[in-house]
């Protein structure tokens, strides 16, 4: 998928964010935060350029910082607990925590069965004291954290990149930003690699090597996928035709969107919009809190109260 760009708030601490998501299809992105995901109920996945992390009750995913990933619910979605920390949290004591890079953030996989039995407590006890700001909450927190990191960071198999790699890395996240960002704004547009590759100041050959290394695909292919997110975006407006929502979203003829929902998400276009209506904020009764833009994100954020009660019962089970 192609790659969007996601600016973290830290809302109630500083450096640290913590909320409950209900997820049918997020598309790719990525932040400048690290990320754990626990699972508290449903199944999906998450895939990154090198792994793809299965989600089912109970297993957590550790997302390195400016990692591209997308997440993908299974029937009525997943639900998440959203850990999200910045590269500098808790800078004070542990300054290496920016220079790490995570090789495999399947958390199950790696760690002990009563290692990973506590950081799944903590995780929840975490979860629990951010959403309800009981307290003294922020010091409980910053207690949890420090658990959850020494876990983590015990177990996980990782690199401690130097200063000169982690500022290669940084360019390389910056130019992935900026070629999300142009296409996003042209994607509508019959785009070339050549007119991307000029605002870039480098080769056609370069930037075309480029992409694939960093996005997994071809830069026709990360077009098309754009392309593909804005039609589902849109799909769920019952004044637009078919292909009026293909002609919205860039693609110069209908089967070639068509194509594209078949190979993502197994369906037509006719098929997804009539499960999409299903999934309605109406029908969705134990769900709040839906962005501006509704459910055309497939992403539900749960209210601090219901997040409270998804932690809860899935502690309970």
């Amino acid at each position: 998928m192609a790659t969007e760009y996601e600016l973290i708030r830290h809302g109630k601490m500083n450096r640290l964010n913590i909320f409950v998501n209900r997820i049918l299809y997020r598309s790719n992105h990525m932040h400048s935060d690290f990320e754990l995901v626990y699972v508290l109920d449903g199944e999906g996945t998450i895939t990154t350029q090198r792994h793809t992390y299965a989600l089912a009750p109970g297993n957590i995913v550790f997302l390195n910082s400016n990692e591209p990933h997308d997440i993908t619910g299974f029937d009525f979605g997943v639900t998440l607990l959203l850990i999200q920390f910045s590269k500098n949290f808790l800078q004070e004591y542990f300054p290496e925590l920016s220079n790490t890079i995570v090789e495999d953030g399947n958390a199950r996989r790696n760690l002990p069965p009563e290692r990973y039995a506590a950081l799944r407590k903590a995780m929840l006890e975490a979860g629990m004291e951010y959403l309800s700001g009981s307290a003294y909450f922020e010091l409980t927190c910053l207690s949890l954290m420090a658990t959850i990191l020494r876990q983590l960071l015990s177990w996980l198999p990782k690199e401690t990149i130097s200063a000169e790699e982690y500022h290669r890395r940084d360019k390389q996240a910056q130019r992935m930003v900026r070629i999300s960002g142009y296409l996003e704004q042209h994607y509508r547009e019959p785009v070339r690699l050549a007119d991307l590759a000029a605002e870039e100041g480098v080769t056609v050959t370069h930037l075309s090597h480029f992409i694939s290394e960093h996005f997994g695909m071809t830069f026709q292919e990360y077009l098309n996928n754009i392309r593909f997110e804005h039609a589902v975006r849109i799909i769920g407006d019952h004044t637009l035709t078919l292909s009026d929502v293909s002609a919205e979203s860039g693609f110069s003829e209908l089967k070639y969107m068509t194509r594209m929902f078949e190979n993502q998400l197994g369906m037509k276009p006719a098929d997804f919009r009539e499960q999409f209506a299903y999934l309605s904020p109406a029908s969705a009764g134990d769900v709040s809190d839906v962005p501006a833009d509704g459910p055309r994100t497939l992403e539900y954020y749960l209210s601090e109260e219901d997040g409270l009660r998804a932690i809860l019962e899935a502690r309970d089970r």
